[in-house]
């Protein structure tokens, strides 16, 4: 964690401490983009566009359900 060569810092456990406090702790994906609240944002922001646009595209009459079309025409026959 720390190298010192005489040992003064290793021994001061209070000193030890504080400097395992104040270091920042940064995850990352093999070193190519931080994981971190922005990434958890943009990726909420994403899937809300995504379902905001699908369910804008969706049948308003069956709440979303693609349908086949129903558009049939109907004929009277004579009576004979």
């Amino acid at each position: 964690m720390i190298e010192d060569k005489n040992t003064e810092i290793l021994d001061n456990g209070r000193l030890m401490l504080q400097i395992a406090m104040k270091r920042e702790v940064v995850f990352t994906a093999c070193g190519f983009f931080s994981l971190d609240f922005t990434l958890v944002h943009s990726m909420l922001a994403s899937a809300t566009t995504y379902l905001v646009i699908l369910i804008q595209f969706g049948d308003p009459g069956n709440g979303g359900v693609q349908t086949a079309a129903t558009n049939f025409t109907t004929t009277q026959l004579p009576a004979t």
